[in-house]
């Protein structure tokens, strides 16, 4: 993912934090903000039951909020083998839809930060009447996604159990020795796998958990089974659940379970767990008191709704009592300031030089701008997108957060978001709204016998967007020259007052469309 350009929208200037000179606290020693149904957004559908979630990109919850940690919630792709999609109880909700695009901007917060904070990855499996995996949907093709996704980011069992004995489970693995420091996991992805949901007939959540923690040797595996406390006794899962699971089967998959997550802070089975070691996720983790007793209590993982009211007072990783102060993590690689503009101005701007015959301009987009900014990533002729150019732009309209029933802080971060995709010819110009499900996009460039195609496309969606009929182009924009520049472009609202307004764009490499 080096060939990823990200451009992140910061309010403020970043500055420069020195790391600590050793490895620092290990993971358990560490507490992260970690974000409940992270891909979750409120848009109207309501045949969404029960849902509830952050409603803010993933990319915002990672760069503004620092969240360290997140839930997406797996279900089987009916229309595709071996392929799994993120809803809660139905598709429309979310800011991405498959793995693929909702681990996205994961990718990108490693090509933006130089050394950031692990990152544990939640994957809830949530067959609502029927099994997460099946015949086309097996763990082992879980697994496959995990590593082609995340590839050499992802610290897996394997890696874990080198620290320990042969044949040690994953709980006896941390009990003797522990998790890796934090400066050993730095950048690196953990991937946890959770199996509660049994609440309709046919839904066998917890015997697929079982089946992914025991189907195969647990060094073969790519994420660590996450137990659910109030299922630990076999004798509380449903009757579906036991027709698919022995007992022998589930005290097996709960001795490889050396992640835990309760649901309050007096879970009998919370402080057993941290004393061995374990990770424990705990829900709830909303005010100020909630962060006080979670610290004192040892937890490592805090569920939220709500990053953006803890992310800014813990940075995203912070010391739990008597353990290492972790080194901070606000660094980012290869920043360069876009001047704001000055009086008379309505748009500043940065161009790449002219790219190769055929090329693919990646960016994912960040919030945080004040009202009224627009960012747009755009290719044109003569550097100049109003007169020959196509872009896509993002336009951010504050309008705070509201929760189901209204009870969430308000956030700084919160906001209605437009999509824009502009093709202008000789000065003449067309707006598409484009559809709002997007962590990142890129726009595909095609130079050949001296003309020049724009197409959008949505970074790990794998489908392009239809722009608006034009002359002469009906999917995409073409144009009458050798080569197209690259840009990005910050389009300012001249009635509000952004001089205290910072913006930092990081760029990354043009890449060959392959």
């Amino acid at each position: 993912m080096k060939w990823l350009l990200v451009a992140a929208l910061l309010t403020a200037a970043c500055s420069n934090h020195a790391g600590t000179a050793d490895l620092g606290p290990t993971l358990s020693q560490t507490s992260r903000i970690a974000t409940h149904n992270s891909y979750w957004v409120n848009r109207g559908v309501a045949a969404d039951l029960f849902a509830s979630g952050v409603g803010e990109q993933i990319l915002d919850q990672l760069l503004l909020d620092h969240v360290r940690g997140l839930e997406l919630d797996i279900h089987p792709d009916p229309a595709t083998p071996h392929h799994f999609l993120i809803y809660h109880t139905a598709p429309g909700n979310d800011v991405c839809t498959d793995l693929a695009s909702c681990l996205a901007p994961v990718l990108a917060l490693h090509d933006l930060v130089v050394s950031h904070a692990a990152i544990v990855v939640i994957l809830e499996l949530k067959g609502l009447i029927t099994p997460t995996f099946d015949a086309a949907h097996t763990p082992e093709d879980l697994d496959a996604e995990l590593q082609a996704n995340l590839g050499t980011l992802l610290y897996g069992p394997a890696d874990l159990l080198q620290r320990c004995d042969i044949g040690a489970t994953l709980v006896q693995c941390v009990r003797d020795n522990g998790w890796p420091y934090e400066g050993e996991l730095a950048g690196r992805v953990l991937v946890a796998v959770l199996g509660n949901w049994s609440d309709l007939p046919g839904a066998v959540a917890p015997a697929d958990w079982a089946t992914y923690a025991t189907g195969k040797p647990m060094a073969s595996r790519f994420a660590f089974p996450m137990g659910s406390s109030w299922q630990r006794d076999y004798k509380t899962l449903s009757d579906d659940n036991h027709a698919l699971v022995t007992s022998a089967t589930w005290d097996a998959a709960w001795a490889q379970a050396a992640m835990l997550q309760v649901e309050t802070f007096d879970d009998p089975l919370l402080k057993p767990a941290l004393v061995a070691n374990q990770i424990v996720r705990a829900d709830g983790v909303f005010t100020a008191a909630d962060r006080t007793q979670a610290t004192a209590l040892g937890i490592q993982l805090w569920q939220t709704d709500w990053p953006w009211d803890a992310g800014r007072t813990t940075n995203g990783l912070g010391a739990l009592p008597g353990m290492p102060t972790p080194s901070t993590e606000l660094d980012v690689d290869g920043a360069a300031q876009v001047p704001l503009p000055t009086a008379g101005q309505t748009a500043t701007h940065v161009w790449f030089p002219a790219p190769s015959a055929s090329d693919r301009l990646y960016a994912a987009m960040a919030t945080g701008l004040a009202d009224g900014v627009t960012l747009c990533l755009a290719a044109a002729l003569n550097e100049d997108a109003d007169v020959d150019g196509a872009s896509w732009c993002k336009h951010k309209v504050v309008a705070g957060h509201a929760q189901p029933g209204g009870d969430a802080p308000a956030n700084p971060n919160g906001e209605r978001v437009t999509y824009l995709w502009q093709i202008c010819h000789a000065g003449t110009c067309s707006v598409q709204r484009m559809d709002p499900q997007a962590e990142a996009v890129a726009l595909d460039v095609a130079c050949s016998n001296g003309q020049c195609c724009v197409t959008p496309q949505w970074l790990g969606a794998g489908k392009t967007v239809t722009a608006v009929a034009l002359t002469g182009a009906a999917s995409y924009a073409c144009f009458s020259g050798t080569a197209m520049n690259h840009g990005l472009l910050a389009r300012w609202d001249a009635a509000v007052d952004h001089s205290a307004a910072a913006i930092a764009f990081v760029g990354g490499l043009l890449s060959p469309i392959p």
